[in-house]
């Protein structure tokens, strides 16, 4: 039972990882040629079929977008120089002030030093950006799943919760109204999809139901 849930845990972390990839500026050739919406497929399509049916599309809308047209419809959307459309920082909805590194930012900072992570210093995007929470959540699942397979169960569990406790702390709150916010306002069917993809992936509880009794989450 806890080799399955180590690869389903895979899965979900791999998930993540590849999310976390897509938003990051676009570069068309390098997104095609590691195949990252293919893969992105198959690692939601065993932890979150609908996200995975939203994502199918995106290799095709990529495809037949100009990378122009990406670069552009990122930077209006994330970038600026005027009002951002869809700010992809948690404390742009968590915090009252709605403002970069906010509180909400220095909590997350906070707990990624709690578990050995540290910012690089050459990472030009604040603590709280989307990619950088998603790959935050990356790390504590491979990070449970080499403890599982070390028959370190105690410490699988710590991790497991780290991870749920994050999630609903930060991802739950923020990403709905982030990806609303792009559906809403892109241009680009490309970044429409993707967005329904992140909101549907963050939605979907169905792994808790899979999670074995001597990792079960406290709560």
């Amino acid at each position: 039972m806890l080799d399955a849930f180590a690869g389903h845990e895979l899965q979900r972390a791999d998930s993540y990882r590849l999310l976390a990839s897509c938003f990051y500026e676009p570069q068309k050739d390098v997104f095609l040629q590691a195949n990252l919406f293919a893969n992105l497929v198959t690692a939601l399509s065993g932890v979150s079929p609908s996200a995975a049916q939203a994502a199918a599309r995106l290799e095709d809308l990529c495809v037949s977008s100009t990378e122009e047209e990406l670069l552009v419809e990122y930077a209006r959307l994330f970038l600026g120089p005027n009002r951002l459309v869809a700010p992809p920082y948690g404390s742009c909805y968590l915090d009252e002030e709605r403002l970069l590194m906010g509180n909400s930012t220095l909590e997350a900072l906070r707990i990624y030093r709690e578990h050995g992570v540290e910012m690089d210093e050459h990472f030009r995007e604040a603590p709280d950006h989307v990619s950088v929470e998603l790959e935050f959540q990356y790390f504590l699942i491979f990070q449970q799943v080499k403890a599982l397979r070390k028959g370190e169960i105690e410490e699988a569990g710590r991790l497991l919760n780290a991870h749920a406790d994050f999630r609903d702390r930060f991802l739950t709150k923020w990403i709905p109204p982030f990806t609303e916010n792009i559906i809403e306002n892109t241009t680009s069917e490309f970044y429409r999809q993707l967005a329904k993809c992140l909101h549907l992936f963050i939605e979907d509880e169905g792994w808790l139901e899979k999670v074995p009794e001597p990792l079960r989450v406290n709560g």
